[in-house]
């Protein structure tokens, strides 16, 4: 499946909220098995853009790991995160069956998140 990385930091949020919900064991592996075929490449998003944050900011003082982005270089660095943002990159993702959750209370905001690997009846 060709996504986004946008598309894969939702879905990714969004199997990090499913993560934690009782579900049928059907529907708990699929949801780990596509939590660990997406964990290596968020991890891949969360280091490139962690590394622009530190390109484009200097560190607060007193507050270890912190970053802040002056505003003249805001700009700059949005640019650069739509960019990185909008690159596609290609991984071999099953899609979720809707019927696996049925009997689970979920977000709309989750839904969406899941986007292409929601899907009703998979062939």
């Amino acid at each position: 499946m060709k996504i986004t990385v946008r598309e894969l930091y939702e879905m990714y949020e969004a199997i990090q909220a499913l993560a934690p919900k009782g579900m049928p064991v059907a529907g708990a592996f699929k949801v780990a098995r596509l939590a660990r075929q997406l964990r290596p490449e968020y991890t891949l998003y969360e280091q490139q853009r962690g590394a622009l944050v530190v390109q484009y900011g200097h560190p607060v003082a007193g507050q270890p790991g912190s970053y802040h982005i002056p505003r003249e270089r805001l700009a700059e660095f949005q640019a650069d995160l739509e960019a990185l943002m909008s690159l596609e990159i290609e991984l071999p993702l099953q899609a979720l069956n809707l019927n696996d959750f049925a009997d689970l209370q979920i977000a709309p905001a989750v839904l969406l998140g899941l986007g292409d690997l929601l899907v009703e009846n998979p062939l």
